[in-house]
Order: C-alpha cells, then sequence, then structure tokens
C-alpha cells in the first residue's frame, strides 16, 4: 500500500462506494483518503460509514491535502468544470463523473487544465473498461456483420419525482439525457466512429423543467442510421440494451451498462459470451485502468478527444431542447 495512489472524493454521492471505495479495497494500487462535502457533518458520517481517514468541510480542503493524488469529482455536472480545474491547478489528476461537462466550451477549459498542469483528466464511462465490452468491439470489428447499417441503444429506467433526486433539478444539471442518455449516445459513437451529419430529436419534459424522456435519429458521415432512448419517466422500466445490424446480420449486446449484473453478446442469433459478477465489475476495471495509466503513460478510451467528440455529441443532442425558445418536440 506504500506506493497506492491516494484518491479523494469530491461530494458525498450515492454513486461513490460502488465507483471507486469498493472497488479501491481489492486494488493494492489504490486507496481512498479523503472526502469532501457541503458540510463538515456530511463528510464525517461518510467517512466513518465508509472508513475514509481524512473528512473535509470543504472541497478545497480535499485538492489541496497533500495525501490525495486523484480527485474523483463526483458533484452535480454543472459543479465539474469549477472543481476539476481547480484539482488540476493543484496537481492532481482527475476522474470526473459522467456526463463530463455542461458544453463543450467547458470541456476544453477541463482538458487545459489537465494538460497545462502535467495530469491526467478522465471521464467516468465505465463500462467501457469492462472485458464485455472489449469482446463486443473484437466481435464488430471482425467484419461478420457486413456493411454497418443501423445502430439502437437505449439506457432507461425510473427514477423518483419527489425526493429531490439531482437528476430532477434542472439548476445542477438534471435530465435524463445528461444522467442516462450520454452512455446509449458513446454506445452509438463507439460503433460509429465518423461526424454526426444529422440529428432529430424528440423530447418530453417533467413539470421541473427537465428532460425526462429523450429519443433521437442521427446520420454519422459514413451513412450509418443511429437511434437512441433514454427516459426516467415514472413507471419506465429498466432497459439497457445495443443492437448492430449489418448488410449480414445483427449483433445483440444485453446489458453493455453493466455487464457484472448480468450480460449476454449474441451474434446472428448465436450467443456468443456471457457476462456476471466473476467478470469483475465495471467500477473495478475502471478504477485498475485510470491507476495503471498514471502509473506507466497508457492512453486511455475516454479522454482527451474521446471526451471531446462525447461532450459535442451531447451538446448536438441538449441543444433541441435547451434553447430557449424549444418547444417540447423539436427536430
Amino acid at each position: 500500500m506504500t506506493n497506492a495512489l491516494r484518491i479523494g472524493i469530491l461530494g458525498a454521492a450515492k454513486i461513490a462506494p460502488s465507483a471507486i471505495i469498493e472497488p479501491s479495497r481489492d486494488l493494492e494500487r489504490a486507496r481512498v483518503t479523503a472526502i469532501g462535502a457541503r458540510s463538515g457533518d456530511t463528510a464525517r458520517a461518510f467517512a466513518l460509514r465508509h472508513d475514509i481517514p481524512q473528512a473535509c468541510e470543504r472541497y478545497e480542503a480535499v485538492i489541496n491535502s497533500p495525501d490525495v493524488d486523484i480527485v474523483y469529482v463526483a458533484l452535480p455536472i454543472t459543479h465539474h468544470a469549477q472543481w476539476t480545474i481547480a484539482a488540476a491547478q493543484a496537481g492532481k489528476h482527475v476522474l470526473v463523473e459522467k456526463s463530463f461537462a455542461m458544453n463543450a466550451d467547458e470541456a476544453k477549459s477541463m482538458l487545459n487544465a489537465g494538460r497545462e498542469n502535467g495530469v491526467r483528466i478522465v471521464e467516468a464511462l465505465h463500462h467501457r473498461y469492462h472485458p464485455a465490452f472489449a469482446r463486443f468491439l473484437e466481435v464488430l470489428g471482425r467484419g461478420e456483420l457486413g456493411e454497418i447499417e443501423e445502430v439502437d441503444a437505449e439506457f432507461s429506467l425510473e427514477l423518483p419525482v419527489d425526493q429531490g433526486l439531482i437528476q430532477r433539478n434542472p439548476e445542477l444539471g438534471g435530465g435524463a439525457m445528461r444522467d442516462l442518455g450520454c452512455y446509449p449516445l458513446h454506445w452509438l459513437q463507439s460503433v460509429d466512429p465518423t461526424s454526426i451529419a444529422h440529428l432529430e430529436v424528440e423530447v418530453a419534459k417533467a413539470a421541473s423543467g427537465v428532460d425526462e424522456t429523450v429519443s433521437g435519429q442521427l446520420r454519422f458521415a459514413s451513412g450509418v442510421v443511429g437511434r437512441f432512448r433514454t427516459s426516467i419517466a415514472p413507471g419506465q422500466p429498466l432497459v439497457r440494451s445495443l443492437r448492430v445490424t449489418g448488410s449480414r446480420g445483427v449483433l445483440d449486446f444485453a446489458n453493455p451498462l453493466a455487464p457484472h449484473d448480468g450480460s449476454r453478446i449474441v451474434l446472428n442469433g448465436k450467443q456468443i459470451a456471457t457476462f456476471d459478477l466473476g467478470s469483475g465489475t465495471t467500477f473495478a476495471h475502471q478504477l485498475k485502468a485510470v491507476c495503471e495509466a498514471i502509473t506507466d503513460g497508457t492512453p486511455l478510451p475516454t479522454e482527451g478527444e474521446a471526451i471531446l467528440r462525447q461532450q459535442r455529441a451531447m451538446d448536438m443532442v441538449c441543444s433541441k431542447f435547451e434553447a430557449p425558445d424549444s418547444d417540447e418536440q423539436a427536430t
């Protein structure tokens, strides 16, 4: 543990235990040393519950701690740019929860801060680090589907309306698209790396003003058609799916988000791979990859230009319904 990278968490978020704390316990090169929250009481309670040595009532204390090498930003999206830049300026590497920023300008400022201070800035799209996603890309790359024609992706689940969730607060970057929709949009772009040539979007908003259900169809420069859907609406069942249709077949990836919860890859009706908790969680693979990259300089698939590509696509989608004069349905 003497050579372990020390992690400081910004925000007593529900995702932090599964994303960082639990994986760090099984990883020799990582340990959580500090937690910062909006209040000292919250930080101390979180630290006590998760056996974290240092509890800070100010985010600056985590960023400036000599006992922190990596800062994990688990704050509302509206706060990501400010604290990522501050952490980079303090010489800390940063793992930023999705969605990375509110817009591409913020994302560029964050990445510039990383380059100027010689630290790594990584977006926490954890699914990308699991062996299941690597297997999916490997099968896709074999060319058995022929010419790729269509890609369909969805991640949806019900989120309560009355529990004060950040995802339902428009002032904090809430909404289905930024919270869940970033995943299917990333899946589409993982299949087709060309630029988006055309985009149509439909949206249903909640009473709070956040986007509650978003569906879109896009055409990549390659000619491939992509469709995505995401929803946090009441009564929405859990859906995590990705399908690629080619001229010679169909590739289905059930649960690309969290293969450790049970996942399968099916090519032309034949199951070719399954995954479960024994394959390790997406979060464990992500933390391991980030720590190794910081140690040996290995490039990561969710940093640098990949972040900007994802953010630009998110901006394209969100601009369809976040403009002041946007209607409930936009194209």
